[in-house]
């Protein structure tokens, strides 16, 4: 990818953090406030008025309501790309990726290219990438290599022989126009639409939970968070129609509140996906590749549940800081010294967000939940105030 490093440097995945990564190597020399120069863009697809967060248990009581004070009027200032972005503003993923992508000089990402392994060349000093597909191409070489392709990522194994385990937990996700849906004149969904707001619903109880989040657009995604053996829905969301799967998920919460199981149990619900949550070591941590020519970030790196929010900042934070630590190396020494640096200071973040993570996991899906959960969000948003 193009950029003033003396170093040639592949990306490895698409995902948030290896396009941060891509970025800041396009714009290295700014500071870490700018550092990926997208605040505008960002701010036009941000949706601050969606950081609702409501906890309730399962007969709809709200155990816990937080509201963001309305916006302040616009003034020239929060267009200032210089400006600090205040509280946590929502934006869709995909929303937030296809901005990086189009930050990004033409040509810079090769879609469809699977790597099947990483290796240093005998010859050299250059990291080979091996592919799968496309199955004509040969083997390519660079001077580093960053491993930013996810959970089960393939540039890990030259380094780790980690690999995720089940957390026990799987989620099914789905999603739902449920302004749409409540218009029609269903009083159990217009009091869904009530309880959900305009953020994030965590209705919790008995080590399980409905989650059901605001997304652009009117639509929400619904969660339905279980601690069952893995692949306890894989049958069932094998069946050409949804019935048997609505059936298995809503077994689990009998006795909740209608409006609850109807953010399930609607038609309107779609496009269901189980997605067990896998997670690394904590802590986990390799040594640093021969000349730090190969290293990781994100999941790649931390892999964790999704119970800190921290996973895709975790993932951006770290293209942001090996990408800085990059562009200043100029020689083959320096360049393994930053990427040490980086690794050690990342494997330590990581470690800190991963233990969260499995805290708040255990908070939301337990027994006497929602208590136990009100009490690992207040804590969160001292630390964040701290």
């Amino acid at each position: 990818m193009p950029s003033q490093s003396p170093f040639s440097i592949a990306v490895v995945g698409a995902g948030l953090g290896g396009l941060v990564l891509a970025r800041v190597l396009q714009l290295h020399g700014l500071t870490v406030t700018r550092t990926a120069g997208l605040t505008a863009q960002f701010r036009k697809l941000a949706r601050p008025e969606d950081e609702e967060v409501k906890i309730t248990d399962k007969h709809g009581t709200i155990a816990l309501e937080e509201v963001p004070p309305p916006p302040a009027a616009e003034d020239p200032s929060s267009l200032d790309e210089r400006a600090p972005l205040g509280g946590r503003p929502e934006i869709d993923r995909g929303q937030l990726r296809q901005l990086l992508i189009d930050s990004l000089l033409p040509g810079t990402v090769h879609w469809d290219h699977g790597v099947e392994s990483v290796r240093l060349s005998d010859d050299d000093d250059k990291v080979s990438l091996i592919f799968m597909r496309p199955a004509s191409s040969p083997p390519k070489k660079f001077d580093v290599v960053v491993g930013a392709d996810g959970a089960w990522s393939r540039v890990r194994r030259f380094l780790s022989p980690a690999q995720p385990t089940y957390s026990g937990v799987t989620l099914v996700e789905g999603y739902l126009a449920l302004d749409a849906a409540a218009a029609d004149g269903d009083v159990t969904l217009q009091e869904a639409a009530k309880l959900v707001g305009r953020g994030t619903l965590f209705a919790i109880s008995d080590s399980r939970g409905i989650i059901a989040q605001r997304n652009s657009g009117g639509v929400v995604r619904v969660y339905a968070a279980l601690r069952v053996p893995l692949g306890t829905f894989d049958a069932a969301a094998a069946q050409p129609d949804t019935r048997t799967l609505r059936a298995d998920i809503l077994q689990h919460f009998d006795g909740w509140a209608p409006q609850l199981r109807a953010l399930i149990d609607t038609p309107g619900t779609t496009g269901f996906v189980t997605r067990p949550l896998w997670v690394l070591p904590s802590g986990h941590q390799w040594e640093t590749a021969p000349g730090g020519r190969v290293t990781l970030l994100g999941d790649a790196a931390h892999l964790m549940v999704p119970f800190a929010g921290a996973g895709a900042n975790l993932a951006m934070a770290d293209g942001a800081d090996l990408g800085l630590a990059l562009a200043k190396a100029k020689t083959p020494a320096e360049l393994a010294l930053r990427v040490r640096e980086y690794e050690a200071a990342i494997q330590e973040r990581g470690k800190e967000d991963w233990e969260v993570s499995m805290r708040n996991m255990d908070a939301f899906l337990s027994d006497d939940a929602p208590a136990p959960a009100v009490a690992a969000l207040q804590t969160m948003r001292e630390q964040q105030a701290h």
